[in-house]
């Protein structure tokens, strides 16, 4: 997929929100309008009723002051008109207007029969057209009634659709800003995820971590771009510098070498003094920490170029540290380097070599943390899958954020400032530990000390420090 932009992106779903938006306010006021058309039809329909039933009974009263000839015939036929003009003004329909005209006539020619009494059988022909005239009426008040009926279910059927047309348009809404929001996560939190991760993962020694650029927007495209140049040319740096070191390293080996060889030789001088001696097995010493720190620098940087390849084989793991132990014992008179455990047997499939450089870097950088002198202790702990080493010192420690960056090449914590090293003792270890397919890691308190941990399978099939 190629670059994309997070502009667009947002004005698209904010544009479909729009629409739904739209549709749902849309179907909602359209709803409403039928509605209320509905309802408007139903009041006229009832209006429509209540008047034709007050004409009903203003005839009746009309024909009762009619019979007793009182003073109120004339108000009862104003109102009986009255009730006429306004079943008038609520005609809706054709039919109804039929009726309404025919009731009109026929209340015409019933008021004509009573206004001539004089005429012999005038009260029976009143009686007769009264006949005719309430029939229509009631033929009135049926059809409103009817269109009132009509009407009510014409509300409930658009109330029920204006209930599913809701739901519907309010499940759209919900998916739409669901939509928006996944989308939003997609295009703008994913990427500063991976942004953010490939950054973290440098930042803790990953230095082939980059972010990929086709899942990047076009907004945080160039910020990833800008960001793998970076690493490149940090790896770059980083590679050059191995290489000079590893170069200086490589030259001062054989001037050491021949120092070496001088200050054993002054050691084993049949006429030197004692304090000759002394001084011989002191250079000889500083020599053999000056050839370790050597070695670090070549080792690291054939590791890191992919150089180093492991040698394994059945190795006694506890004999190997037994041999530290030794070796490290009387290398400092205020150190106590103990191995911790009854001595058994520990087989695991390991480059001898490699796992002996590993407790020799940890057991020194133990004595180095510990200037104040102390116990150090080596441990093995025997799993059926792995097997356990664990120098613990009780020095000067290491802090929290110098403990996240501790395995870091040329990276010198606190402590180092009291023996000489380049800081890459660890670093060794961690890539050696990891060529076997294990793990390493560390516990320390600030003025408490410092306890690693190694893991290694009992059966290391890897056979290169990549």
């Amino acid at each position: 997929m190629g670059a994309f932009s997070i502009h667009r992106a947002l004005a698209g779903v904010a544009a479909l929100l729009a629409v739904v938006t739209l549709l749902t306010v849309s179907g909602l006021l359209a709803t409403s309008g039928l509605l209320r058309q509905a309802t408007e039809v139903q009041e006229t329909a009832l209006e429509s009723v209540r008047a034709a039933e007050e004409v009903e009974a203003s005839l009746l009263l009309a024909q009762r002051a009619e019979r007793l000839q009182t003073a109120d015939a004339q108000a009862a036929w104003l109102v009986v008109d009255e009730w006429l003009d306004r079943v008038a003004v609520y005609v809706t329909t054709p039919e109804e207007a039929e009726l309404v005209h025919q009731l009109d006539a026929e209340v015409t020619r019933l008021r004509r029969s009573w206004d001539d009494p004089a005429e012999p059988g005038a009260l029976s022909e009143a009686d007769a057209e009264l006949s005719h005239t309430l029939p229509t009426v009631e033929a009135l008040v049926e059809l409103n009634l009817a269109q009132a009926a009509e009407a009510q279910a014409a509300v409930l059927r658009w109330s029920s659709r204006a209930e599913g047309w809701s739901t519907v348009l309010a499940l759209l809404l919900v998916g739409a800003v669901g939509l928006g929001l996944l989308s939003v996560r997609a295009l703008l939190f994913r990427p500063i995820d991976a942004l953010r991760s490939a950054m973290g993962r440098f930042g803790a020694g990953d230095l082939e971590a980059r972010v990929p650029l086709e899942r990047q927007p076009e907004e945080l495209a160039e910020v990833a771009r800008t960001f793998n140049d970076m690493a490149d040319a940090l790896a770059r740096q980083r590679e050059m510098q191995l290489a000079l070191v590893a170069s200086v390293a490589h030259d001062l080996r054989n001037p050491l070498f021949a120092l070496q060889l001088s200050a054993r030789a002054a050691e084993r001088r049949a006429d030197a003094s004692e304090g000759e001696r002394r001084l011989a097995r002191q250079f000889g010493g500083q020599l053999r920490d000056v050839n370790r720190m050597l070695e670090d620098l070549v080792d690291a940087s054939r590791i890191e170029a992919g150089h180093v390849e492991l040698q394994v084989g059945p190795t006694d793991v506890r004999s190997l540290a037994a041999s530290c132990v030794a070796l490290y014992a009387d290398s400092s008179p205020g150190h106590e380097v103990v191995l911790a455990g009854e001595p058994a047997e520990i087989v695991a499939t390991v480059d001898a070599t490699r796992v002996s450089q590993v407790l020799a870097n940890l057991v020194s950088n133990a004595i180095k943390y510990s200037p104040g002198g102390g116990r150090i202790e080596v441990a093995l702990e025997d799993d059926a899958d792995e097997v356990g080493i664990r120098v613990t010192d009780h020095g000067v420690g290491i802090t929290p954020d110098e403990q996240r960056r501790v395995f870091e090449p040329f990276r010198r914590g606190t402590g180092k400032e009291h023996s000489g090293g380049a800081g890459l003792g660890l670093s060794v270890c961690k890539r050696i530990v990891e060529a076997h397919g294990g793990r390493i890691g560390l516990d320390s308190t600030p003025g408490a000390g410092t306890t690693v941990r190694v893991r290694l399978p009992r059966s290391a099939e890897r056979a290169d420090a990549r």
